[in-house]
């Protein structure tokens, strides 16, 4: 049977068609599965900022004072930031080392506001310690810092006998 043209013709226009026909399948598959990766990518960004602009998460707004300024022990700190709930808790963590464990330590809370905790830093601390902040059943860390002792004869090793 002829379609217009030699019985050759037609077999090269079936197979011509029959590429592009798989040709027109495969792009339309790719375009579904990057239609359906940006879609992904749009949700879990939605749910990070939603996270992120909830009252009870709290964030801090003025710079801590870093590892460089050490902070005395036995004074108080205040963070200063939102979304700081009245039963939140801090924990200030040892920035544990190779040859000794990681003191963990809860911390006397004085004050807190929506904006503000101001707690009193443990007598007798010493080093560089993470600041932890517990409510709502997690964790947010804070940032670090440096605390220095009040106390004298406190020393730390060294590593060394010498």
């Amino acid at each position: 049977m002829v379609l217009g043209g030699t019985s050759d013709e037609n077999k090269l226009n079936g197979s011509a068609f029959s590429f592009i026909f798989i040709y027109m399948k495969t792009i339309k598959l790719q375009t579904i599965l990057l239609l359906s990766i940006l879609l992904a990518f749009v949700a879990c960004s939605d749910n990070e900022n939603n996270e992120n602009n909830d009252n009870n998460v709290p964030q801090v707004t003025t710079p801590l004072p870093g590892v460089d300024v050490p902070q005395t022990a036995g004074n108080e700190f205040t963070i200063k930031g939102n979304g700081f709930s009245e039963d939140c808790e801090i924990v200030l963590k040892e920035e544990a080392n190779t040859r000794s464990t990681a003191r963990t330590v809860t911390v006397i809370i004085k004050e807190v506001t929506p904006t503000s905790v101001t707690f009193i830093i443990p007598e007798g601390m010493d080093g560089i310690f993470i600041i932890i902040i517990k409510q709502n059943d997690k964790e947010y860390v804070i940032g670090k810092i440096a605390i220095k002792s009040n106390l004298a004869g406190i020393w730390k090793w060294n590593g060394s006998y010498q």
